[in-house]
C-alpha cells in the first residue's frame, strides 16, 4: 500500500487523497480524464483536472508508452458538512497520480498549491492560508514526510513554522512547478 498525500486546507485541516486509476478506452480521444467521486465546485473539480493533466504529461516525458488514463479522487476525512471550493488542491491531485504512475512511493506527502493552466511543466501559483496550512502539515506528517507549497508564498511562510517543519525531521520545499515538484519528490 502506497503512503498517503494529504491535501491541506486554509482551516488547518488536511484530507488524503484517494487515487482510482485505470487504463483508458482505446478510441478515448484525451490522453487523461480526471473526476471527483464528491460533490465540489467548479474551481476545485478544475483543480483535479489541472493536476491529472500535469502529473500525466511529467510521466509521459519519462515514459512515452504511457497509455491514456481516466482516473477519479475521493478525499479521505473530508467532513459531510464542509463545502470544498478553490484551486489549491491540484499539487496534491498531481502528486497522487505521478506516484501512481511512477509505482514510486517516497512516503507521506502533504501539498498544497494551485496549478495554473500551461504547457510549460504545471506551474504552481500562489495560494490562501500558507501558514495554517504549513502548520497542518506539521502537525499530521512523521519524520521524513515530504511538504510542498507554492515558491511565490514562500515570503508569506512564517520563520516560526518553517523551523518546526526541520525539526519535525520533514522535508519543506517551495516549488515553481509540477515538474519540478516531481523531480524532487520521484
Amino acid at each position: 500500500m502506497s503512503s498517503p498525500v494529504w491535501m491541506l486546507f486554509e482551516s488547518g485541516n488536511s484530507v488524503e487523497v484517494v487515487l482510482t486509476a485505470y487504463l483508458g478506452q482505446a478510441a478515448q480521444t484525451r490522453p487523461i480524464d480526471a473526476y471527483l467521486t464528491l460533490d465540489c465546485d467548479r474551481a476545485f473539480s478544475r483543480a483535479a483536472l489541472r493536476g491529472a493533466e500535469a502529473a500525466y504529461t511529467w510521466a509521459r516525458s519519462t515514459n512515452p508508452d504511457l497509455l491514456s488514463h481516466v482516473v477519479s479522487y475521493d478525499l479521505l476525512g473530508l467532513p459531510n458538512d464542509r463545502s470544498v471550493t478553490g484551486e489549491s488542491g491540484g499539487l496534491a491531485f498531481a502528486i497522487a497520480l505521478a506516484k501512481h504512475l511512477t509505482g514510486i512511493d517516497p512516503g507521506p506527502v502533504a501539498a498544497t498549491g494551485e496549478i495554473t493552466a500551461s504547457p510549460n511543466g504545471g506551474p504552481v501559483g500562489p495560494i490562501r492560508g500558507i501558514n495554517a496550512k504549513l502548520e497542518a502539515a506539521a502537525k499530521l506528517l512523521p519524520e521524513g514526510g515530504w511538504v510542498f507549497y507554492p515558491e511565490g508564498n514562500e515570503g508569506e511562510a512564517s520563520e516560526a513554522i518553517k523551523l518546526r517543519l526541520a525539526e519535525n525531521g520533514l522535508k519543506a520545499h517551495p516549488v515553481g512547478s509540477v515538474e519540478q515538484t516531481l523531480e524532487l519528490l520521484l
